[in-house]
């Protein structure tokens, strides 16, 4: 079934299907995400287009039908440029099950390669399906964020993970 799915880097063109799939992320999981689906929804198209334009995003499609998304962010400062962080990493619930996301993000990974030296991402302690897949990406954990994030009145725990690409 997975041969039915492409994986292609995004650009502002796909910013309409980018958004779509980033609100419905951040609708349905919100405890995966440190934006909430309220801050996101208010932003017009071009906020969108812009994230295309200056991070590196990766999306998986069915026919016309953007499914999934993972996307990175180079470090902005001159002593942090050697750095990505991984953000926004989500599937469709009848896309997933194909190992997607682990090719959708391999292919992210090797894309990168070159541009920065260190992929850095968190994941929620409450995520062990995600936590294997960036595990046997080669992430390993270096710390632990105690009450990362606050939804509502329940905190939530996250790992810090890292990748070198040297």
């Amino acid at each position: 079934m997975a041969d039915s799915f492409t994986i292609r880097r995004l650009t502002p063109k796909d910013a309409a299907a980018f958004r779509s799939i980033r609100l419905e992320a951040l609708r349905s999981a919100p405890r995966f995400f440190g934006y909430s689906f309220a801050e996101e929804a208010v932003e017009p198209l071009s906020f969108f287009s812009n994230r295309l334009e200056t991070h590196v995003v990766f999306g998986v499609w069915r026919e016309d039908t953007l499914k999934g998304i993972a996307a990175m962010e180079r470090g902005g400062l001159a002593k942090t440029r050697h750095k990505g962080t991984i953000w926004g990493i989500y599937l469709m619930p009848d896309a997933r099950g194909h190992g997607l996301a682990k090719n959708m993000l391999a292919t992210l990974i090797n894309d990168v390669r070159g541009m920065v030296s260190e992929l850095r991402l968190t994941v929620s302690t409450d995520n062990p399906a995600a936590y294997r897949l960036y595990h046997d990406l080669g992430f390993r954990e270096y710390g632990r964020e105690p009450r990362a994030l606050k939804i509502g009145d329940v905190f939530h725990d996250e790992f810090l993970m890292a990748l070198s690409l040297e």
